[in-house]
This record gives structure tokens, sequence and C-alpha cells, in this order.
């Protein structure tokens, strides 16, 4: 079903995103530290050119990136700014063209966001977005008085918590048809070094109404094999992709019966669905892989 059409090594950790205009890749790296004197984690936005293979960095201070994804008009990145210790959490939109930036939501009710995670953007310009709490567990955000969520922002500033029920949302993907929604409940990772079995790895899929703001029907859909279920997205057929442990896992939008697996060495990180034809982006912490696929 996966065919590796490209490899670009990388320092990759989240997206990636494909923008078919410049047919070129836009990944954050891993946090690193900054230095004597400049204590804090640093993310980078990269981008990588199709065309020559290169390499650059779009984006030196990204306020802590994770999750990443394109503009419905394809004029701008969405990125969850996990913030630091001094600069709040946000979902803020990046203008491609010259890498202007503006804050889309930082809080809900007047509480700041833990470190958003994953978002995605609606037909209608709305966003959903997943905070967990890992950069405060991860020591580099100050503890928040909100419980880890899933939001809805609508354009104009109404913002709505979604589900309030896992205990680590994480990963975020749309069925095509906009009806469902799928949230993974990633708590097994601890954020800090340690994997506990016994707590959720899993994906849920969710009956998803946007005009009442409303998440129905919850159905645990399937449990990662490995690891936690972190990237996910689906394709023009309804297949869900999810980066786990040991690589790619692909499996039946409605009732979950896996489709495929791709074993990656190290496991996967992001993953996004893109172009046309459709190919899968991967993100490895160590590269950036490209699929077709069949």
């Amino acid at each position: 079903m996966l065919n590796l059409h490209r490899r670009r090594l990388a320092d990759a950790h989240e997206g990636p995103v494909y923008v078919p205009r410049e047919d070129a890749v836009v990944f954050a790296t891993a946090r690193r530290e900054r230095g004597v004197g400049a204590p804090g984690p640093l993310v980078s936005l990269r981008r990588w050119r199709l065309a020559d293979d290169g390499v650059t960095t779009w984006v030196e201070d990204a306020r802590v990136a994770n999750g990443l994804t394109l503009s419905r008009d394809g004029e701008h990145l969405l990125v969850c700014e996990q913030g630091d210790r001094e600069r709040p959490g946000c979902i803020a939109r990046y203008r491609l063209a010259d890498a202007q930036r503006e804050v889309v939501v930082d809080a809900y009710r007047g509480q700041r966001f833990n470190s958003p995670n994953k978002v995605l953007e609606l037909a209608s310009g709305a966003v959903i977005l997943t905070d967990p709490d890992y950069g405060v567990r991860q020591g580099f955000r100050p503890p928040s008085p909100l419980e880890p969520g899933v939001y809805l922002h609508r354009p104009g500033g109404e913002t709505v918590r979604l589900a309030a029920e896992l205990l680590q949302p994480h990963g975020l993907a749309l069925a095509p048809g906009g009806e469902w929604l799928y949230v993974s409940d990633t708590a097994a990772d601890s954020g800090t070094g340690e994997f506990y079995p016994e707590c959720p790895h899993h994906v849920w899929r969710y009956d998803l109404d946007e005009a009442a703001a409303t998440l129905s029907a919850a159905t645990r859909l399937v449990a990662s094999p490995s690891g936690i279920p972190d990237g996910m997205d689906c394709d023009a057929d309804g297949r869900l992709y999810c980066a786990t442990g040991d690589g790619v896992r692909v499996y039946r939008g409605d009732d979950g019966r896996e489709l495929h697996h791709e074993p990656i060495d190290g496991g996967a990180v992001g993953l996004s669905v893109a172009g046309d034809p459709a190919r899968l982006f991967v993100t490895t912490d160590e590269a950036v892989l490209v699929f077709d696929i069949a």
C-alpha cells in the first residue's frame, strides 16, 4: 500500500506539511537548548525544497512549535506554539510568503493553554486543537489551571471546549466528509521518558457537530500496538494513518480494521497526506520520508 519514494535526512520532529505551490515540505525540529545565557528550548521551522533537495531554516525561533497544518487557503501555516516559561502557548498563523505571524487563539475563558500539540482547520475557518500538558510535565511551561482538553475556536473569537474526558488529547484527524473527528489519547506516555501500557494509547472517533460545537458517539477505535498514536491524518478514501512507535499504521476509518503496517526503525512522529496524486509525508526525528500511496 505504501512505497517509499524519497528520504531526506534532517532534524525533523513535527509536521510535516506539504506546500503544493512551493513543492516544498515544512517541518518543525526537535527541541534543543539555546545555550549559555539563553535558557529554555528552541524549535525551528525548516523547509525542504523537493526540486533541489535543499533544506533551509524558515523560522529560527518558532516558540517551541509542535504540530503544523496548511491553511485552507494554502497561503498560511497554522502552528501549535507550545510556548515556554515566558511566552504563552497558542495557535499562530504564519504567512508562507514572508513568515509574518499572528496569534489565532491562546486561551480559554481567560486561562492560558498548557502546550498546544495538534491543530486542524475546518472548511468554515474554525480550528480544532488539542492541549495536553506535556510542556508542563517537561518543565518548559508553567502550570495552567486548565485540564488537558480539545477545543474549537471560531473566526471572530469564540472558543469552545469540545472534550475533557481524555487524559492527554494529542493527535487529530478529520474524516474527508467532516462528520468524524479522530483524537488520540496518549496518557501512556508520561512525557518524561516512561511508558505505562495500562494507561490510554488509543484513538477515539467522535461524531462532530460543528454548528453545535459538540462531540458525541465516542468510539474507542484502535489501540496503538507500539508506543502512542501521535500524528494522524485521513486520505480521500477515509483511511486513517497513524504515526506509532513502530512506524505507520493504516486503519479503516469506520471500524478501525488495520489495513497496513509500514515498519520504520525508531518509529514515526508526525505525518500528513497531501498532494495530487496523494502521498504520505512522515517525520521520524532523523528524516522526512515520502511514500507513494497505492
